[in-house]
């Protein structure tokens, strides 16, 4: 056990955590987009990213499949994020308690792909509402506690914390309005985040 977690700690100090948040913005943003070609009939008005899983979506294994790779592949660069806030000292409460509620919406994130919203099957359509609503109301938690760890933080730069509080601003108006175009508006605003957040690790070499 000891070797295990030796071993284990000895990686995170490596890059996997940046390099994996960047594959799970470029196969999140990947499923996305080549599902939504395959959709014809898609309208930007009416229509959900939701659709874009569902049984009569010709992209839809795609689509689903992007969701949990990417929820998964999320997960290595929350550990690196904690390890370096908890290098500096930072919060350890309030660190300890970010790094769950990211982990657990990254888990609850795989589930919306797991549960794609079926027209034909009320069960599947409620999991993925509900899973969709926890992932988003955790993620607006995690962004803010994160983005106050980051203003305390000397080795992140302030403009990430900034831009976490954005992107909570940006979760919220969809929370309200519950508006297509505001639901992709939202989807990019979190890829910017955790890949601005990625690149800046592995360049600065943290």
């Amino acid at each position: 056990m000891e070797n295990l977690k030796f071993y284990f700690n000895k990686l995170l100090k490596t890059q996997i955590g940046p390099i994996c948040g960047l594959l799970s913005v470029i196969i999140g943003l990947s499923s996305d987009l080549i599902a939504l070609s395959f959709y014809s009939g898609f309208n930007f008005d009416v229509n959900m990213i939701s659709i874009l899983g569902g049984e009569y979506s010709p992209g839809a294994l795609l689509f689903n499949l992007g969701l949990v790779l990417s929820g998964i592949l999320a997960f290595p660069l929350f550990l690196h994020i904690n390890r370096i806030l908890k290098e500096e000292k930072i919060s350890p409460k309030l660190r300890e308690a970010t790094l769950i509620i990211a982990l657990i919406s990254c888990i609850i994130f795989t589930l919306v792909g797991a549960f794609p919203s079926l027209q034909d099957n009320e069960l599947f359509s409620f999991l993925h509402g509900l899973f969709f609503l926890i992932s988003m109301i955790g993620g607006i938690i995690y962004l803010l506690f994160y983005s106050v760890l980051f203003l305390r933080s000397t080795s992140i730069n302030r403009f990430l914390s900034y831009l976490g509080f954005v992107v909570i601003l940006i979760f919220a108006i969809f929370l309200f309005t519950w508006n297509p175009i505001i639901e992709w508006l939202m989807t990019f605003a979190i890829i910017t985040w955790m890949m601005s957040i990625s690149i800046y690790l592995l360049y600065k070499r943290l």
